[in-house]
């Protein structure tokens, strides 16, 4: 039994060699096209520069995208078509984080199969709002490998995927370097929009805004800035805007402390755009459920607030979504300026007891005894120790003390009457 492992064009051709002489077949034939086919796609490719070669994602499956790092035969094909995988920094098939691939902006992706066909996946990819603003979306440079066994086969189709990706790479069209000399010695901007993030700052670089025209960008990385995208659109046509969000748990000295629980400051600059000129911006952040759980914030009370005129305005704030570990945020925001992210703390449900019953005091008045008459229906009050104790509301020998004193009243009023 023999296993084989090819990670390179060279292994392939190697293998179909070693297969030949265990099956006793001449394949120096078939070698010798090969290798006349590939080398004629090298002897075009082999003399670019760095900068000529377009970046390349190679997509096998949606929405885990799913990708060929260092280490496999398609990242050799991909550098001997005349391209540069944007994945070979991860080793052997990998999924690519989409912020990963907004950061590294691919200029071609192409499509694979893999359970789902590469148009399928390349459709998938157009309309996945996380990677709208990646070149190749946005250039229109996704190309589909209609029959993944020319590429994905280790074996003598692998010329057939070189040459099919080396014209997926010349029908397409490089972007512009990020600054790009003029001859009167200045720049001009990129073609998309740009960001990069680390260490809680985040810049997003805006070549271009339409009049009317609203423009979104995702931040990457963004659990070190809390923004996760913004999006602005300006009154008037802008050129070169440049968004630079900082984040910050320690409070700005020269702004009051906000109410409410603080989960975080953001500071966020701008240059080439006033707010005079911005027709409506949309800011979308994230927080932390541990935050919320251990400050006893109620998740519905958290809102983006602005610092605009010397105090602190509450801006308008919903939930979008949230994850295991974080509760996302949208909020709408006139300009930029000093941002805090803040909540409330719940409100403890009134504690209830029930109610103590009490019996409201028997009283009643006291006989008045005339010296001459006793009515007959004062008497009937007497008739029995049962009612009097009933009357009274009390039992026991104070009812039989208190019949005795009233039967020794009477006694004496009877005997003055009979005296008088």
């Amino acid at each position: 039994m023999v296993g084989l492992e090819a990670k390179t064009i060279d292994e392939i051709i190697e293998n179909i060699k070693l297969v030949g002489k265990i099956a006793d077949v001449n394949a120096e034939n078939l070698v010798l096209e090969i290798t006349q086919r590939i080398s004629a796609v090298e002897s075009n490719t082999g003399g670019l520069s760095e900068d000529q070669k377009l970046k390349v994602l190679y997509i096998i499956w949606y929405p885990d995208l799913w990708t060929a790092g260092s280490g496999t035969f398609v990242d050799d094909v991909i550098q001997k078509a005349g391209g540069k995988n944007i994945a070979s920094d991860l080793d052997g098939w990998k999924i690519i984080n989409s912020e990963v691939v907004l950061s590294r902006n691919p200029e071609v992706i192409i499509c694979s199969g893999m359970g789902l066909s590469g148009v399928d996946t390349c459709n998938n990819i157009k309309n996945d709002d996380r990677l709208k603003s990646v070149y190749a979306v946005v250039s229109n440079q996704l190309y589909v490998i209609g029959d993944p066994n020319i590429i994905e086969r280790p074996g003598p189709r692998i010329a057939s995927g070189l040459e099919t990706i080396y014209a997926f790479l010349n029908f397409s069209v490089k972007s512009p370097p990020q600054q790009q000399s003029s001859s009167d010695g200045g720049s001009s901007p990129p073609p998309i929009p740009t960001v990069t993030a680390s260490d809680g700052k985040a810049v997003v670089t805006l070549p271009s805004i339409g009049a009317g025209t609203m423009v979104s960008v995702q931040i990457p990385d963004a659990q070190d800035v809390d923004v996760t995208e913004i999006s602005i659109k300006s009154k008037s046509s802008v050129s070169w805007v440049k968004i630079t969000i900082k984040s910050s748990d320690s409070h700005p000295s020269d702004v009051p402390i906000p109410n409410g629980e603080t989960y975080r400051y953001l500071e966020i600059d701008k240059k080439n755009i006033e707010d005079e000129n911005i027709a409506e911006l949309i800011i979308k952040f994230k927080v932390e459920r541990t935050w919320i759980a251990d400050n006893e914030v109620d998740q519905e009370t958290i809102k983006l607030k602005r610092y605009n005129n010397g105090q602190w305005d509450e801006l308008p704030t919903s939930k979008s979504k949230e994850d295991p570990t974080y509760l996302y945020y949208t909020a709408n925001s006139s300009g930029l300026s000093y941002f805090a992210i803040t909540g409330e703390n719940q409100v403890p449900p009134p504690t209830t007891s029930a109610p103590v019953e009490t019996s409201p005091p028997v009283t009643t008045p006291a006989p008045t005894l005339s010296p001459t008459t006793m009515p007959t229906e004062r008497l009937t009050m007497f008739n029995t120790p049962t009612e009097v104790a009933k009357k009274k509301g009390i039992y026991g020998p104070t009812t039989m003390a208190l019949i005795g004193t009233l039967s020794i009243i009477l006694y004496i009023l009877l005997k003055k009457k009979k005296l008088l």
